[in-house]
Parts: structure tokens; sequence; C-alpha cells
């Protein structure tokens, strides 16, 4: 899977092709175009659960021309360019999809999130005053790997259960990635905050669909 793959697999569940939209990644690689990926699996999983998700451009509003993905993690109050986050409402609740933003854990250390769910009136607040999120709003975090080569190994996983616990209010932790070490696996089977997901390979239908169903159902589950 060649980072052209993903990113058709990005414009086809975006449907950016029929909207006359472009994709542009700041850093143009397949490990980022991997996180637009996975960002685009939970706009449809938003889908599925019956809710609206409206790509948004923090400067331009719904719908912009160019849809901007940051390359290195950034502030979400940024309008240093005009990125793009997901708008979405879910029954009575509103939130956002975000790539690459820092957020603030409850131990007031900052940390990187590859793809986000915040609550939407915090987001708005954070875009108006400035600073970090809170992580007492936010909803899901999601680590994303890509690997062409080499596999993902065990102490990947470690790092992301140690992140996680600066984020003790969050409704769903995920580790994504494309393949996995037997010990990642393993590392994994007993750890009941985090769902992995490491056989999600762009193109893989049963992995995509098993990941939007659970993110669906952690949103019903949600909102209810």
């Amino acid at each position: 899977m060649t980072k052209k793959d993903i990113k058709e697999k990005i414009n086809q569940l975006l449907d950016l092709a029929s909207r006359t939209q472009i994709l542009t990644l700041n850093s143009d690689t397949v490990e980022r175009a991997y996180e637009a990926y996975i960002w685009s699996l939970c706009k449809q999983a938003v889908e599925e659960a019956g809710g609206h998700a409206v790509l948004t451009g923090i400067k331009s509003g719904a719908a912009p021309r160019e849809i901007v993905l940051r390359g290195s993690p950034g502030s979400m109050a940024s309008t240093m360019q005009d990125f793009c986050y997901i708008n979405c409402q879910l029954e009575k609740k509103e939130f956002e999809i975000h790539v690459d933003v820092q957020y603030e854990g409850s131990s007031g250390a900052s940390h990187e999130i590859d793809v986000s769910i915040y609550d939407h009136v915090s987001a708005e607040a954070v875009r108006s005053n400035g600073g970090l999120p809170r992580s007492s709003k936010l909803i899901m975090a999601i680590e994303c790997k890509f690997y062409m080569s080499s596999v993902p190994s065990a102490a990947l996983g470690r790092g992301f259960v140690g992140l996680v616990r600066d984020y003790p209010g969050t409704r769903l932790n995920a580790f994504v990635s494309n393949k996995a070490s037997k010990n990642l696996n393993k590392y994994f089977t007993n750890k009941s905050n985090i769902e992995p997901f490491t056989d999600l390979e762009p193109g893989q239908t049963a992995a995509a669909d098993r990941f939007v169903r659970i993110i669906e159902q952690a949103l019903r589950k949600w909102s209810q």
C-alpha cells in the first residue's frame, strides 16, 4: 500500500472529487496520509451512527475548497492555515474530529493525539481564547502507526498506555496500525482501556469495517 493508494482511499471516503475539494497534507508522507485515512473512517462512523459530519475549515467554515491537514502537532486554535476538522452532531451531542492536535492532560503536561474526538463547545472556547484543549472534554484518543517494512513493537503500546493515563475521562482509546509484532498483540490482550486495531491496512475491508463499527457503537452509547 503506497501513499498514493492511501490518498485515493481518503478521496473516496470523503467524496472529494464530486465536491471539487482537494486534500493537502502539509507533511506529504505515508504516515500522515494514514492518520488522514483513520480520520476519514471516523467521519464514516459518525454518519453510519445516524449523525452529521461536515468538513470544516477553521477560517473558511463548512465545506472548504481545500482540506488542509497539519504536518506536525499543533494548536487547535491555529489560523496559520485553514486547517480542517470535522464538525459533528449525533442526537443532542456536538463534537469534532481532529488530526495532530496537542492537548493538556490531567497532569498539566501537553501531548499530541494523532486523531481525536473532542467536545464542540469546548473546542469553540479554545478557538476563541487560545490555549490547549483540556482532557476533561476529550471523548476519544486514537494513536496511528503505519509501517512499510519494520513492525510496531510492544514499546509503542506501552507508550500509548502511559499517555492515556493522562486522559482519564475518554470514552474510547484506540491503537491503530497496519501491522504489529506478536509481542505488541500479546501486550494488548489484557489492556481493557485500549481497543487495538493492529491489522488496519487501507483497502482491507474487514479491518476497516470493524474499526468503523467499534467507533460507531462507542459514539451511540455516549450520545444517549
